[in-house]
């Protein structure tokens, strides 16, 4: 466990002896039954017994442990929650580590996403762990599932809590029980959960004691050894309120009978009542020493014995010697040890009893009573509680009792110490934010580090407009401030300032200033600061990738990759090295992208095998690799998990992860048209688009650009048409990367609807700009669009030199090249293609891409028809005839070869009713009367080669 956690605040607290507790099977068994539902609540005002009652429960529970799970904590985690966790990472990052404590590293995807650099919507944190949690198996006891317990839960005020709370509740696997402890209703939605039937509740009225449970707490527990009548008295009075009876125990300790009877009849009044009365009994009974340490350690959420002894500086208490040989001061160890042997509202906090707490309700009383008593001990009491926090490695601990105290310089000192740990580690923005706010506005922006602190935490919770006021005050405090120009600690302040402003300059979309402030920053930061400098190269990954300098970014994000590895970052290392993947992918670069995309694997099972949104890139990434090669199943295999568990961990509220979703949409609509599943890949398609006007902002025209490619693919030119009108798209455009996919399209459009002439306009344009980028891909694309233009203008030649250099450009240091991006074009490609080789043009390649038009696929594995009707755009100008579809070319090869109808339906696994259709087809559409003339027809069209 992270030392920046506490660990006290995941420990169960132990069931007490069975001579110091009251059975209360009754109870037990309603939280046993509860078990069938999403949440158990308990919901009492205090003192009614309810951490108590749920570590008993959880005692019977786990012990029988299920298998697989470890030691006394079973299938139990459980959160001790206080004010301090109203800050929802602060919140988080405890239930994500209690969860851990089910089984190891179950939390780690969401801890990863919660501490990430910008953390993504809570929901999608929520969402990995709870595909974490329903991979789990429920043990073999009748189902049982796991239990996450939240005592005190009403100390958590912000809305933003309890709308995530509700959202786990609402999608909470089998796997995993709820169960809240609290003094009031949580504002959940327990109406519907309660009509469902998932909802077990236990009130005040179920926890208070039954006469025979308030005998045998006074007499077998506290050992009063009253009469019945008086435990009636006593039980009525207190209406059965646990700590009511627990106080009025404690006032009764070794009085006679006769002095217990008067106490009992005085005894009476409201709970208020009673509280200040037994509170002042029970005080007034403890020896003078015990009562001044009671009182003085009360201001302590935590207490152990060093910490106490700290607090009671030099007025040690003097013991009697009833508590220890002769007169002495004792320690304070002594006393927290007595206290808990006494039952004197004090729990502990571990196993090696090192460190405790006082019962809510008791801390409550005893701190008003301090403040009535000795209100001008408290600021002292909180100030060495902040100094020893301070001096022993809790900085954030002590920050609170430096406010309380009214210190704000030693606050301001101990905020300073905290935010590393607090904006990198544990995450807690909200509470450093409420920090300084409670800090002096003229304190605070005379501290460069604390106004780097507020610009940080304003950043980190997407406040951007407020950053960079903050960022100018560090920079002005930091020039006051007399530190020498080289020392360290400047130096750190001023890369940190360069990183701020460089981050801030590329979310706020001022791409040039990004770039320029990035790599002034890294010549400021230091390069042992690996994690800055990784956010550093991860932003220039960005920056360059917004102006299209794939290049420069797949260099930046294999960087951010390395140094986000060094650093243990798994959630950036993945995302940054995927991003490099999709960068090189881009610049045509497919078996160096492969290469990267199958690391980012590798990567994933060096940081424990849970996915992440990188994995989900990388699987991606080589989905649409293998769709390029033909290879369409494993494209299936790829893709169409990594969209699932895209949509199931929420990507799309990510940042990167819009992209991703899409990317994966389109590459799957692709595969189903190629296998000829038209229906699958309009309902794809349709999805795509969908999604994509949830995202207008960042995705205005990609979906509907690829649902006009499939429009063509299926031949309806009409719809391609009016899409490329109400694009806004024109030949003459203004031409970048961004808009490089549409602008393809229309050119795919201009040749399909006969205008050859402009499209060619508009490719030449797109290949200058695609070869200055360095985009190979977008280079073949179009070389290969240009040549299908001039073969549509009858410009053979022209077609097949176009096509020539295409040919050389895919094949230049990629052996696996380019397949789809050919055989997506259709029939015109085909043809082409075959007039290329009788020349001999790019004789293997051309080769390949034939042997992929003319069978079911290529490679390992069973392949799906690469030409499927649909994408057959059109014939040439030159001829009028009908196109034939993939497997009638198929047919028409076999019939050239002299095959027989039997031969063919053998060869081609098909029947031979269907062959003969084929057949009939062919000769309707190449206007002939037999297989001969229908051959020798072909091949004077180039259908076929010459003999």
């Amino acid at each position: 466990m992270s030392r920046s956690l506490l660990a006290s605040k995941l420990y169960i607290p132990p069931p007490r002896p069975r001579l110091r507790v009251v059975l209360r099977p009754r109870l037990i068994e309603c939280l046993n039954a509860g078990l069938g539902g999403r949440l158990t609540l308990i919901s009492a005002p205090a003192g009614f017994g309810k951490t108590t009652l749920v570590s008993e429960w959880v005692a019977a529970l786990t012990s029988f442990p299920l298998p697989g799970r470890r030691g006394e904590e079973g299938g139990v985690a459980w959160v001790s929650l206080d004010e301090g966790d109203n800050d929802p990472a602060r919140f988080w990052t405890y239930v994500l580590a209690a969860v851990n404590t089910l089984q190891p590293g179950l939390g780690d995807d969401a801890l990863a996403l919660l501490h990430s650099l910008q953390p993504p919507p809570i929901e999608a944190v929520l969402t990995a762990l709870i595909n974490g949690i329903a991979s789990l198996p429920q043990g073999n006891h009748g189902g049982r599932p796991y239990v996450l317990v939240l005592d005190d839960y009403h100390v958590v005020e912000g809305p933003t809590i309890h709308e995530a709370l509700a959202f786990l509740l609402e999608h909470l696997p089998p796997g995993l029980h709820l169960l809240l402890s609290s003094r009031a209703d949580p504002p959940l939605p327990l109406s519907r959960l309660r009509a469902r039937g998932e909802l077990a509740e236990l009130r005040a009225d179920d926890l208070r004691f039954t006469p025979a449970e308030a005998a045998a707490f006074l007499n077998q527990v506290m050992g009063l050894n009253l009469a019945m009548k008086d435990i009636a008295v006593l039980e009525t009075r207190t209406e059965g309120w646990i700590a009511g009876l627990q106080l009025a125990a404690l006032s009764m300790r070794g009085r006679d009978a006769e002095r217990k009877a008067s106490f009992i009849q005085a005894f009476s009044g409201s709970h208020r009542y009673i509280l200040d009365y037994l509170v002042e009994e029970v005080l007034r009974r403890q020896p003078e020493a015990i009562q001044s340490f009671l009182l003085q350690t009360s201001i302590l959420d935590r207490l152990s014995g060093s910490l106490c002894d700290a607090i009671l500086g030099e007025r040690q208490p003097v013991m009697p010697s009833s508590f220890a040989p002769g007169p002495s001061p004792a320690s304070a160890q002594a006393i927290l040890e007595h206290l808990e042997g006494a039952n004197l509202f004090i729990v502990p906090l571990d196993d090696e009893r090192g460190w405790y707490r006082y019962h809510r309700l008791f801390g409550d009383l005893l701190r008003a009573n301090l403040e009535q008593a000795h209100p001008g001990q408290v600021p002292e009491l909180h100030r060495r509680a902040a100094s020893w926090y301070g001096r022993h490695g809790f900085p954030a601990e002590g920050v609170g009792h430096a406010l309380a105290a009214g210190d704000v310089e030693e606050a301001a000192r101990l905020v300073e110490q905290s935010v590393g740990e607090m904006l990198w580690v544990r995450g807690e923005v909200a509470t450093l934010l409420r920090w300084l706010a409670m800090l002096p506005e003229p304190l605070v922006r005379s501290r460069p580090r604390l106004c780097l602190a507020y610009a940080w935490a304003l950043f980190l919770s997407v406040q951007f407009e407020a950053v960079g006021s903050h960022v100018q005050d560090a920079e002005r405090a930091l020039d006051e401030a007399s530190l020498p120009a080289d020392s360290p600690e400047r130096q750190d302040m001023i890369g940190q300032i360069a990183v701020m402003r460089a981050m801030l300059a590329n979310f706020q979309g001022d791409i040039p200033s990004a770039l320029s402030l990035s790599r002034q920053a890294l010549a400021l930061v230091s390069e042992s600061n690996l994690l800055l400098r990784a956010a550093l190269a991860g932003n220039l990954g960005g920056a360059y990738a917004g102006i299209g300098d794939f290049v420069a970014a797949a260099e930046a994000f294999a960087e951010a990759a390395r140094l986000y590895r060094v650093t243990g970052g798994a959630f950036g290392c993945l995302l940054a090295s995927g991003y490099a993947g999709h960068m090189q992918l881009a610049l045509g670069q497919l078996g160096r992208a492969a290469e990267t995309y199958r690391h980012t694997l590798k990567l994933t099972a060096e940081f424990g095998g849970r996915s992440s949104l990188g994995t989900r890139i990388a699987h991606v990434g080589l989905g649409r690799l293998s769709y390029e090669w033909n290879d369409l199943d494993d494209a299936k295999r790829r893709l169409a998990p990594a969209v699932e568990e895209a949509e199931r961990q929420g990507d799309e509220k990510m940042g990167p992860g819009p992209q991703l979703l899409l990317d994966g949409y389109l590459a799957l609509a692709r595969v189903h048209q190629a296998e000829g599943a038209s229906d699958r890949a309009l309902e794809m398609m349709s999805r795509a688009n969908r999604f994509a006007a949830m995202h207008a902002a960042s995705y205005p025209g990609q979906a509907k650009a690829a649902q006009a490619r499939l429009w063509l693919a299926l031949g309806d030119l009409a719809a391609a048409a009016q899409w490329a009108e109400e694009s806004g798209q024109g030949v003459d455009d203004a031409l970048d990367h961004v808009r490089e996919y549409e602008h393809l399209t229309l050119a795919q459009v201009l040749i399909a609807t006969q205008r050859p002439g402009d499209a060619l306009r508009l490719l030449k344009r797109l290949h200058a700009t695609a070869e200055a980028g360095h985009r190979k891909g977008s280079a073949v694309h179009c070389l290969a669009l240009q040549a299908l233009a001039l073969q549509a203008q009858g410009q053979v030649e022209e077609a097949l030199r176009a096509l020539e250099q295409a040919m050389r450009l895919a094949a230049v240091a990629e052996p696996e090249g380019y397949v789809r991006l050919f055989v997506d074009e259709g029939a015109p490609m085909a043809q082409l293609l075959r007039q290329a080789a009788s020349r001999g043009i790019a004789a293997e390649h051309v080769t390949k891409l034939l042997t992929a038009f003319a069978t079911p696929g290529a490679g390992e594995g069973k392949r799906a028809a690469p030409v499927p009707p649909s994408l057959l755009l059109h014939p040439p100008q030159e001829s009028p005839l009908e196109p034939l579809t993939a497997r009638e070319i198929e047919v028409l090869r076999l019939i050239a070869e002299g095959a027989s109808n039997d031969d063919i339906a053998a060869q081609l696994v098909i029947a031979v009713t269907t062959v003969k259709k084929h057949v009939s087809n062919i000769l309707g559409k190449l206007g002939a009367n037999s297989r001969t003339q229908a051959a020798a027809r072909a091949r004077d069209l180039d259908l076929l080669p010459s003999r």
